[in-house]
Order: C-alpha cells, then structure tokens, then sequence
C-alpha cells in the first residue's frame, strides 16, 4: 500500500475555491479526521446540507465531494457526498449519492488491499446505479451526470469484482471520472 495519490489526473475542479484537507486520510494510518485533534479535519465547521437535485450546481457539498474524489481524497469525498445523501428526499436522488459514495469507498478498499470490501462495494454500486439508470430511462442526467455511462464506467473499473471469481483489486483502466454535465453540453468545468 501506498500514499493515496491524486484519483483522476486532469479532471476539472467543480468547486476550486473550497480549501482541500492537509492529508488524505485513509483509516489506520492516519488520525480520524474529525475525531482525532491530530486529524486534517479537526475542528473544521461539518459540510453544508445538500440542496435537490435541480440546484446540483449550488450544491457546493456536491461539487467538493467530486473534487474531493478526482483528487485522490476518497474518505473525505464519501463525508462531503454524505452530507448531501442526508438531506436528499427523492429516492432517486438518494441512490445516486449513496452510488458515488461507494466508488469512493470502494476505491479507497482497493487502494487498502481489502479484496472484499471492494467485491462488496462494487456489486451494490452496480446493483444501484442500474436501479437509478433505470428509474430516468434513456439517456438520462441526474445531478449533471449521464447515469447510463456512469454505470458502464463503473462496471468495467471494477470487472475484476463483479465477475465470480474474478479477483476484486483488479481494477483495468484509469479511475472512473465523473463528468458533470450542463444542460447536456460537454463536460463543464467551474475552474476555467
């Protein structure tokens, strides 16, 4: 195991003003976060509460959580997606935060070396980013992701996971990206 390293190089900041953690924090090696005064987030006020989906690009927890996640920050991106999952009322929309908390869960298992976590992960990401794909239909967006992708590029990271027998830290291919979307435009990016 190694220091946690930047997730998905190149990918655009959604909220490039919010101030990063001093450390990644991954679960014994380093101080809880919050918990511990030592930790990189002691102290620091909790994530805002998440807004509907039809404010995505308000939602400055929403927005950080993804950074968060590309950046390599993968337990701090699962508590800033959290705080939006808590507020959130729509089943819909509660699916697809509680499905990008577990990619960030499952590829901080996979950087941890927890073969199973990942294999546990990976199937309820799949499982619930196919309900969510299911529920729009189509080509659907939600919260500026096209779900439909979303579950394909989730499903082939973590082939290794989802296949029986198949060995779960086997993970092709880059990180998945998350690519926000506006109004069914390219990619968009709030940092320039």
């Amino acid at each position: 195991m190694h220091d946690l390293t930047i997730l998905v190089p190149g990918a655009p900041r959604y909220a490039p003003g919010a101030a990063l953690p001093r450390t990644r924090f991954v679960p014994g090696r380093h101080p809880h976060p919050r918990r511990d005064p030592a930790g990189s987030l002691h102290g620091r006020p909790p994530h805002a509460p998440g807004l509907p989906p039809s404010r995505w690009r308000d939602d400055a927890s929403y927005l950080l959580g993804i950074d968060l996640y590309h950046l390599g920050y993968l337990w701090e991106s699962h508590e800033a997606l959290e705080a939006c999952w808590f507020a959130a009322e729509e089943p819909v929309h509660r699916d697809l935060l509680q499905s990008l908390i577990q990619l960030a869960a499952a590829e901080l298992q996979r950087h941890r070396g927890l073969g199973a976590g990942v294999r546990t992960l990976a199937t309820r990401l799949s499982m619930r980013l196919g309900r969510v794909a299911d529920a729009l239909g189509g080509d659907a967006e939600l919260c500026g992701l096209r779900v439909p992708e979303l579950r394909d590029a989730c499903r082939r990271r973590f082939a290794g996971a989802l296949a029986p027998g198949g060995d779960p830290l086997r993970t092709p291919g880059l990180a998945v990206q998350l690519h926000l979307m506006c109004a069914g435009d390219p990619p968009c990016s709030r940092s320039g």
